[in-house]
């Protein structure tokens, strides 16, 4: 899973996910506006995600920084056929188990107590602060899909 939809190589990532089927774009940790607006960068996801990888993006709300609703009314306006703005907001329906991504925050800077409250409130996340911790996640999501049976 790619996430910001692999700002600011956009098209790199486009290229990546095209290559191995397996690797999904989130799409979130910018405004949805400018995901809209001409000579930003985003123009490539928009076509390609419209098509060849409408199965393989995900988007994200950005919450806090953007409430959902609000998210949701943007994504709403994409110039995307209908039936791709559903497949956007819901990959399930895809055959994508969601749940079966792991998920790590990587935090570091200021706000890091907030951070934190957010993954003591959250099962499922863990917070890694530091480039060791961040070595030692890989290694643990390498470690835990196996188990499950993944490649």
């Amino acid at each position: 899973m790619a996430v910001h939809g692999g700002w600011p190589w956009v098209l790199e990532m486009i290229a990546i996910s095209w290559k191995y089927p397996h690797v999904y774009i989130e799409v979130s940790g910018t405004m949805p506006k400018y995901i809209m607006t001409p000579n930003t960068g985003w123009e490539p996801l928009l076509v390609y995600g419209n098509g060849l990888l409408q199965d393989r993006v995900l988007w994200g709300s950005n919450w806090p920084m953007i409430e959902p609703k609000e998210s949701l009314g943007w994504v709403r306006k994409f110039p995307l056929k209908e039936e791709v703005k559903e497949k956007w907001l819901a990959l399930r329906d895809a055959g994508v188990d969601l749940l079966s991504f792991p998920v790590v925050l990587r935090f570091a800077g200021p706000g890091i107590e907030s951070a934190r409250e957010i993954v003591r409130t959250m099962p499922g996340l863990e917070l890694y602060e530091d480039e060791t911790s961040l070595e030692d996640a890989v290694r643990r999501i390498v470690e835990r899909t196996s188990a499950r049976g993944r490649p």
